[in-house]
């Protein structure tokens, strides 16, 4: 007997959901136009100012796509509301270290938001929510030279590491191409090279959807005679979790309930309607807070797979690592 529309319209549905990620994406822009950066431009001499990447959007003009900063509000009833105010720019940071394999290392965390993924069925934008956010962290080896460049959605998603020519040898997982790599759907470079004291990180993000599709490096000294680039604040993460209302200081992130740890504000319908019931977790893409799980109250988890949820967790860094046979 013949499946119902309704139940044909369902598989179409997932069907779509489960390969959104591998859809040939638009190919990259040629030059880099660093008018169209953001760029913290923090004269300060340490490490966080120093490596701050550069991020640049597909389509920065539009509201969607521009960097913002979390801000606490009350709506009419007033109840809390957790927003990203786009007119201006926040780079929230932080930094850890970790003993690797080969030596003690230096995690350099960045976190920014954006208002939202809009909704959009073609291209279908899986992600498509409110309050969505991304991290880069970048790995400095003892002598402070960056070796590992990871990036990944602040829902634990869309994971990708790209190594610097800085990294040993000994360190890549086993058949690694240093030429390029695939990304769900995208082609990341899968090593950088010509490191040096005055070099920066500049990450190209995709319009709507906020996929890193690239990674370069610029010289500093480019960045000092440019002053056309989008203004960035640099602020430490742990404002996230005390903004400013009224009299009070609450937190971006729940503080209790089953939604504990959990952007408030950020809600991922499609993902949830796709993905949660084989994934086992009904707040699947909802973006998180990152650091212990016994504090935050949930696993930033970077592989789909229910058993490995505790063993991709990427706060415990070096266990993180070592689950994606990364051995620094």
């Amino acid at each position: 007997m013949p499946h119902s529309p309704h139940f044909r319209m369902l598989c179409l549905l997932l069907v779509i959901g489960l390969n959104a990620c591998s859809i040939a994406p638009p190919k990259k822009p040629h030059p880099i136009d660093l008018n169209v950066v953001y760029s913290t431009n923090d004269a300060s001499s340490g490490l966080l100012a120093q490596h701050a990447p550069l991020l640049r959007i597909e389509n920065g003009h539009r509201e969607f796509n521009k960097i913002g900063t979390v801000i606490a509000s009350r709506d009419e009833k007033g109840k809390e509301r957790i927003e990203i105010d786009t007119r201006q720019a926040t780079l929230y940071s932080e930094q850890t270290s970790f003993q690797g394999q080969h030596g003690r290392y230096t995690n350099l965390i960045y976190r920014f938001h954006f208002n939202r993924v809009p909704f959009s069925v073609l291209p279908f934008n899986l992600t498509y929510g409110r309050n969505v956010g991304l991290f880069v962290i970048i790995t400095l080896n003892e002598d402070d030279k960056p070796v590992l460049v990871s990036t990944v959605h602040s829902c634990g998603c869309y994971l990708a590491f790209v190594p610097t020519d800085q990294l040993i040898d000994s360190a890549y997982p086993a058949g690694w191409s240093k030429n390029s790599q695939s990304v769900l759907g995208e082609t990341l470079p899968g090593f950088l090279e010509k490191i040096s004291d005055k070099s920066r990180f500049i990450i190209d993000l995709r319009n709507s959807s906020h996929r890193v599709y690239d990674l370069s490096l610029v010289s500093s000294d480019h960045l000092s005679n440019d002053r056309k680039s989008v203004p960035m604040r640099l602020e430490p993460i742990s404002n996230l979790r005390n903004l400013p209302l009224g009299d009070e200081k609450i937190s971006m992130f729940a503080q209790r309930g089953v939604r504990k740890g959990y952007v408030k504000g950020s809600h991922k319908p499609f993902e949830a309607l796709l993905m949660s019931w084989w994934a086992f977790d009904p707040r699947i893409g909802v973006d998180k807070d990152y650091g212990d799980p016994e504090k935050t109250g949930t696993i930033f988890y970077t592989s789909l797979k229910p058993w490995n949820r505790k063993a991709s967790n990427m706060w415990p860094f070096t266990d993180f690592l070592e689950f994606w046979d990364w051995s620094l």
